[in-house]
């Protein structure tokens, strides 16, 4: 937090009574957008990383960085897995957008990173979809994601959760990256292109083949503009977020720990605030948000006819009967042992009223009143 104060000199403030200081100029936010997003793909010692084109494609030993055209999608074969070396994944790169960075700084220098560890290759292996949604977050917020050394902060989200709103709540994305194990066939293949990836040692790529078609969204919307491209910038200097103002007193609010403002005062002696200049310093920030949909709710969600008609659904819902017949069983006994708590509570009252012989006690209190006497003697003759 930087803060002025400059001295009052009516000789240099003088004219400042008659004009106003300027407004602060715009923030000076990046406005080259990359005409490619390089993508850092790596992976566990060994592995190979083959780029599918039409007509061939190109291995490289991880780590590879190569330079993608936004709003394309891309397939890949990784191969040579150390624990399972006769094993192939094909993942598919979706690019939606790439950086916006000053004209005198490389997109080159801040590739975007795919990195697909054992867990991920275990997971693909046993029918799980693992995507991953590579945002740019902004970099004026605390990170959401786990950053270990060495590796690009990542966030696993539940399989109920949608990992694009997730991904769009915290940040811009630019890249999803889908792990499978469907390997492409040769129609797809050929739908792919050639000449759309810039690979190491190479200087640029060719012009777009006429008829190549997006199979990405857009990373803009045509009528709403160009998207805030801010996520890569530090702002600093300036006046940014709450407004700074002079508040009753003279003390200073609403001053950020970024802003930079100086403090004067005019010829007539009134408190001024001017601002300084923003700079926005670009800092991308990476972070992976990983999502898991596992096979068997997609079977169930796509095809719910066909695992009907499957054997083991049967058996399953034999299974289920089972265990409700089993249920059934268990609380008829539960209620006949409630049933014989019940009776033997039943037989309480009676045995009260066994005991509690009331008349005969009060007839024992009465003739005891009387002993003694003839009117005791005239009872017993009656009674005989």
């Amino acid at each position: 937090m930087t803060r002025h104060s400059a001295c009052v000199i009516p000789l240099l403030f003088a004219g400042l009574a008659l004009a106003q200081p300027p407004s602060p100029p715009p923030i000076q936010a990046p406005e080259a957008k990359a005409p490619l997003l390089f993508v850092r793909v790596q992976g566990p010692e060994g592995m190979a990383v083959t780029f599918l084109e039409a007509g061939g494609g190109k291995a490289f030993d991880q780590p590879v960085t190569v330079g993608l055209r936004p709003c394309f999608v891309y397939r890949l074969k990784l191969s040579g897995f150390p624990a399972k070396p006769n094993v192939n994944l094909y993942p598919s790169l979706e690019v939606r957008g790439t950086l916006r960075i000053p004209p005198q700084l490389k997109a080159a220098d801040f590739p975007a990173p795919v990195v697909i560890d054992d867990e991920d290759v275990e997971r693909a292996l046993s029918g799980v979809l693992v995507t991953k949604v590579i945002t740019l977050e902004d970099a004026e917020k605390t990170s959401v994601g786990l950053q270990f050394a060495g590796q690009p902060a990542q966030v696993t989200i539940s399989p109920e959760e949608d990992p694009f709103a997730y991904a769009r709540s915290v940040g811009r994305p630019i890249l999803i990256v889908r792990l499978g194990m469907r390997e492409p066939d040769k129609a797809e293949i050929a739908r792919l292109g050639q000449g759309m990836i810039l690979y190491p040692n190479m200087k640029a790529l060719p012009p777009l083949s006429p008829g190549q078609k997006f199979y990405a969204l857009p990373p803009e919307l045509p009528v709403k503009g160009p998207l805030d491209p801010l996520e890569e910038c530090l702002r600093d200097g300036g006046d940014n977020g709450k407004p700074v103002y002079i508040a009753e007193g003279g003390q200073l609010e609403g001053l950020d720990p970024t802003d930079t403002v100086a403090e004067y005062r005019d010829s007539s002696g009134r408190l001024k605030l001017k601002p300084s200049n923003t700079v926005c310093l670009c800092v991308p920030r990476f972070l992976a948000v990983r999502h898991e949909t596992p096979a068997a709710q997609f079977e169930m969600t796509k095809h719910p006819g066909a695992i009907r008609g499957e054997k083991h659904q049967d058996q399953l819902l034999a299974q289920e009967k089972a265990r409700k017949l089993r249920g059934l069983d268990e609380m008829e006994q539960l209620r006949a042992r409630q049933s014989l708590q019940a009776a033997v509570a039943n037989k309480r009252p009676i045995r009260v009223e066994n005991i509690c012989v009331l008349q005969g006690i009060e007839i024992d209190v009465g003739l005891a009143a009387y002993l003694g006497s003839k009117v005791a003697l005239t009872l017993r003759e009656e009674d005989r």
